[in-house]
Order: structure tokens, then C-alpha cells, then sequence
């Protein structure tokens, strides 16, 4: 996926994703941000390629006065900031309602084997038809049907599904950078960006909520 991205960098998901975000040598984090709330922060990782996110953007129709637009209302630094992330927070709000690239992601609990996933692609208001088209691709290239992520990620639900219904070691393994956490004076914890930190502050929140500590609180 990655490579795919690389061939063609202004294109589909690629145009956002510059180089290789989730490298562990990346500037790229995951953060617990307590209740259960975690982020793949990508922030570092998309500002060191906004040179290229934003020459990229000024070839699309309406791109340069998108840009013009945004550094007006929240000068240079915070424009940069959010051009670079391109409405992608990349954040978990707990217990199912994920921010990620440029859709709102719902995750509903139907049945003890069964989640409802669904998926909302978010237009920009006050931008060039082209810029929103562009968003509409993006969305379509990895989450659609057909795309180079969202069908991998089905197919890890089902199977993590199915592997809790185990009756012979019926655990998952979430232990990856547990030794080398960051844990920050806000309370924030913080790893590398392919540590496991997310999925424990999530469970950690369901472990509290579920057990008498977390019905007294």
C-alpha cells in the first residue's frame, strides 16, 4: 500500500499520506488520551511534506485560494497546521465514534458477535468543487469497496471477532511497546507509532466501566 502510494503521490489517499507515516522511524505517535479517547497523531509526519500537500493543492482549481483563505483566518502557522492534516485528526472519541482522514466513522454494537460500521465522507463548505472532489476520491481510494485499506480493516474486525469467541486462550496480544511508553505530566501517554498504546487506553476505559470501580465512579 504504501509503495502504491509512493508511485503516485498526488493521487487518491496518497496526496495526504506523503512518504510512510506508520514507520517507527517516523515522526508519527499514538497517544492515550485518557478515557479511553486515543489518536494516531500524524501531525510532525504531514507537516514536514506540507511543501509538497500544498504545491499540490495549488494545481487543483480553487487550491490557491483555499490556501490564501485559510492563512487570512488562522495565520500562517495554524493554517499550515491544518492544511498539513487536511481535516484528519485521526482520533478515537470513545466508545465509537472514530475522526479519521476526511470521514466520520460510527461504530454501533448490534448483537455480542455483530458491529454496524458506517461511514461518512466530509466536504469542505466555501471551497472549489474540484477540492471537494478530490476529498470524495481520497475517501473512495482507501475506504470504498474496492480501496487499499477499508476492506483489510473489515477483515481484521471479523477476525478479531472470531478470535474472541475461542474457548482455548481467548485473549489478544496488545502488548507491543508496552516497555517503552511515554507517560506525559498531562496524563497523556504516548508511543511509537505502531505500539499498541490506542487499543490498551481503549480497553483499559471498557475494563473501568465495566467493573464495579468504574459503576462507583
Amino acid at each position: 500500500m504504501i509503495a502504491a502510494w509512493n508511485r503516485d503521490p498526488d493521487s487518491g489517499l496518497a496526496a495526504t499520506h506523503r512518504g510512510d507515516p506508520f514507520d517507527d522511524e517516523s515522526a508519527s505517535r499514538t497517544r492515550d488520551l485518557g478515557n479511553g479517547h486515543a489518536m494516531l497523531d500524524l501531525t510532525a509526519h504531514r507537516l514536514s511534506h506540507y511543501e509538497q500537500f500544498s504545491d499540490m493543492l495549488r494545481k487543483t482549481p480553487g487550491g490557491e485560494e483555499y490556501l490564501a483563505r485559510m492563512a487570512e483566518k488562522h495565520g500562517e502557522e495554524r493554517a499550515r497546521l491544518l492544511v498539513s492534516l487536511a481535516g484528519d485528526p485521526h482520533v478515537g472519541i470513545y466508545p465509537n465514534l472514530q475522526l479519521i482522514n476526511n470521514q466520520i466513522r460510527i461504530i454501533n454494537p448490534i448483537a455480542p458477535d455483530q458491529c454496524e460500521v458506517i461511514m461518512f465522507p466530509v466536504l469542505f463548505e466555501g471551497v472549489s468543487e474540484e477540492i471537494n472532489a478530490l476529498r470524495i476520491r481520497q475517501h473512495e481510494s482507501f475506504y470504498g469497496p474496492a480501496g487499499s485499506g477499508s476492506p483489510d480493516d473489515g477483515e481484521i474486525f471479523e477476525r478479531a471477532q472470531s478470535g474472541m469467541m475461542a474457548q482455548i486462550m481467548p485473549w489478544i496480544e496488545l502488548s507491543r511497546g508496552l516497555n517503552r511508553e511515554e507517560h506525559g505530566a498531562d496524563g497523556v501517554i504516548t508511543g511509537r507509532i505502531s505500539d499498541e498504546v490506542t487499543q490498551r487506553g481503549q480497553m483499559r476505559r471498557w475494563l473501568e466501566l465495566m467493573s464495579k470501580q468504574g459503576e462507583a465512579q
